[in-house]
Parts: C-alpha cells; structure tokens; sequence
C-alpha cells in the first residue's frame, strides 16, 4: 500500500473512533442526568451546552487552522480534550460536573472543522461531495457501534461506563494520530483577521445552508439525543434498548448518507431533497409521543434517520460549494458554530416546553421547526431560480 492510501486509510479510521468517542453516551446522558433527580430544563442545558461551546470555538479553530495550515494539530488536540470531557462525565456526580465536562466535549469537537479541509487539501481527496459523504457515513457508523457499546455497557456495568469507553475510543484515536501525514507546506500564510471571516461568510451558499442547518441540528439534539431516551424510558425500555433504538436512527442515516448524492441529488435535485426530508422528519417527530408500540417506535426512528440522514451531507457539500479552497476550514469553522445554535437551543427550549407543558407540546414544536426549514429552502430554491444561480 502507498503511502497516500496508507495515510487516508489511517485517516477515515481514525474519524471513526471520533465519532465513537463522542457519541458512547449519546443514548445515556439524558436519562443519566435524569436518574441524579435533575429537570427537563437542566437536562436540556447539559445537552445543549455541547452546542453552545461549538458556537464559540469552531469558527476560530478554522480561522487558525487556515492561517497558519496547522490542521493536523487540531485534529491530536480535539481527541485528547474528548478523552478529557468523557471522563470527568464519567465522575461527575451533578449537574455542575455534568455542565462543565459536557461543555468541554463541545469544545473538543470543534476540531471536526478541519476535517474536510484536511482530507481535500492534505490527503488529496478531490471531489469535495465524495469526502463529505464518506466523512458522514463513517462518523455515522462509529455513532452507531458506540451506541450499542456504551448502551450494553450502561446496562451491564452501570451508566458510567458509557463515559469510560468514550474516553478509550479517543486514547486510541489520538495513537492513529501520531500516524497521519503532516499539513503540507505552504510559501504564504494568510493573517488571521476579521476580514478574512467576513470574505468567507458573504458566500451565498454557505450563509443558506448554515441557517438551515440549525434547523437540522435543532430537531436531532431536541430529540435523539434528549427527550426520546427520556420518552423511551418512560415506556419501560431498558438502557440496551434505548441505545438500539438511538443507534437505529444513525444506522438508517449510515444508509441515506451513502444513497444521498448516489440516488437522490441524481433523480431529485439537491433542494428537492431536502425540503421533503424536512417534512417528512418533522410529520415522523410529531408521531413519537403519540407511540407506545415498542416495534412502531423503532419504525419511526429508522424513518427519521433516514430523512435526517439525507440533510447534513447534502447541506454541508453545499455549504462549502463555492468556497475558496484555501479558506474551507474557517468556511467549515463558521457553519458548523452557526449550526451549534440548533444543537444548544434544541435541547433547551424544547427541554422548557415541556417541563412547562408536555412532551407532546415539546415535539410539536419541533415539527413546526421542521416545517420552517422546508419552507425556507423552498423559497431559496425559487430565489436561486429567479436569480439563475440554480
């Protein structure tokens, strides 16, 4: 094997036990938190947090990493900081422990901004839609194994370990670190200023689907990772199930994620596709709460999976479509911490709604979100085609 497959082949399994490390406890925390006695609203903050952190770090992490063409550092130093984060969440025995190491994880994960930038740039990858899908489909399916692991582990050892195991994945990810090739050489290095992130951020493509993302990021942190584990547990499902059923929604988008630009952008176009997965995942949501059928409850889930599944890759190739290569990492920097307002505000607001009023209010709430995203890039595919920039 050459040393440029070696290299990405090093790169991709690393990127899976990323993902693994962050996403172990992701059937846990909410119904962890919730067995040490702490409400829906706090549970939303802890979840949401996540987010908030990735709003104030990601865009300056792909700022510097653009500068000065250090995204390889970034990379070793977000899975040190992600094995911090899960074993403080490990040890933490409240809300304040919580609050502070699941913060930590947003902060870690912020480093994913020079993912696409580094596979493009420094492994070669060329087709900027292939890497995007490939980086999904794999993030997905390190989610989906360390699911099912930190679920099993969580009902076998106690909760906790679902934390622990997370930390191991990103141990063994930083040693797959030391093996990536280093950021090429660049003559010029760009100064990190204001201007050069408001050069970014004009881009027309980029600014739409980061607003849409939030959306996206919205209904999966209000309920994928909160409240359906909480509703899943009211029904008498153990941890292991409530991880199957957590890791069903991700397998199901493992699938559209790979079939996305294969099938859908081919038959459908890309617009197309998204406004009806935002409709078809919003109708799904608001049916949960209105489901007590354990195989029903799974149907949907494998459903909203799949339409959620066909969103991000799509949204986040035509995020950076038009972007100057040189500048993909702040242009990844500032979508994804845009879109870090969905995955802190999802959780919480939704958290509020129904600690205030019900479930069934908290997730009809998240089905008009999801309605707004649909129309929203309805009316941007008629402007692009008023405009001829379709």
């Amino acid at each position: 094997m050459d040393t440029n497959k070696k290299g990405i082949l090093t790169f991709y399994t690393l990127s899976a036990f990323y993902w693994f490390a962050f996403y172990s406890f992701g059937s846990t925390l909410a119904t962890h938190a919730e067995s040490l006695g702490l409400s829906e609203s706090v549970i939303g903050l802890i979840v949401g947090s996540y987010g908030l952190a990735q709003v104030i770090f990601r865009i300056p992490v792909g700022i510097l990493s653009d500068s000065f063409n250090k995204r390889r550092i970034f990379i070793g130093l977000g899975l040190f900081l992600c094995a911090v984060s899960c074993f403080g969440l490990g040890q933490a025995q409240g809300a304040t422990g919580l609050l502070l190491f699941r913060t930590l994880s947003g902060v870690a994960v912020a480093s994913y901004v020079v993912f696409p930038s580094y596979a493009t740039n420094t492994l070669g990858g060329k087709d900027l839609h292939k890497v995007t899908g490939m980086l999904s489909a794999l993030g997905q399916t390190g989610r989906v194994i360390a699911l099912m692991a930190g679920s099993l582990l969580a009902m076998l050892v106690g909760s906790v370990w679902s934390f622990y195991v997370g930390a191991i994945a990103a141990v063994i990810g930083l040693i797959l670190w030391f093996w990536i090739p280093r950021d090429p050489v660049r003559e010029t290095k760009e100064k990190v200023s204001v201007k050069h992130l408001f050069s970014v951020i004009r881009d027309r493509n980029l600014l739409i689907s980061s607003l849409l993302t939030i959306i996206l990021q919205f209904n999966v942190f209000a309920t994928i990772y909160s409240f359906i584990p909480i509703y899943a547990r009211s029904l008498h499902m153990n941890d292991f199930s409530i991880g199957l059923l957590t890791a069903s929604f991700t397998l199901s988008g493992i699938v559209s994620a790979i079939l996305g630009f294969s099938v859908f952008k081919k038959k459908f176009g890309v617009r197309n596709t998204i406004t009806a997965s935002f409709i078809l995942s919003g109708i799904v949501i608001l049916l949960f709460p209105y489901t007590e059928n354990i195989t029903l409850l799974f149907v949907l889930q494998l459903l909203n999976g799949f339409f959620m599944g066909l969103l991000l890759p799509m949204l986040m190739a035509q995020a950076l479509k038009t972007v100057n290569p040189e500048r993909s990492a702040a242009a990844m920097g500032f979508y994804q911490a845009i879109y870090g307002i969905g995955m802190f505000s999802g959780p919480f607001i939704v958290g509020v709604i129904i600690e205030n009023g019900n479930i069934k209010n908290g997730f009809f709430a998240v089905f008009i979100i999801s309605i707004i995203g649909a129309l929203a890039t309805y009316i941007y595919k008629r402007s692009d085609m008023k405009n001829g920039l379709a």
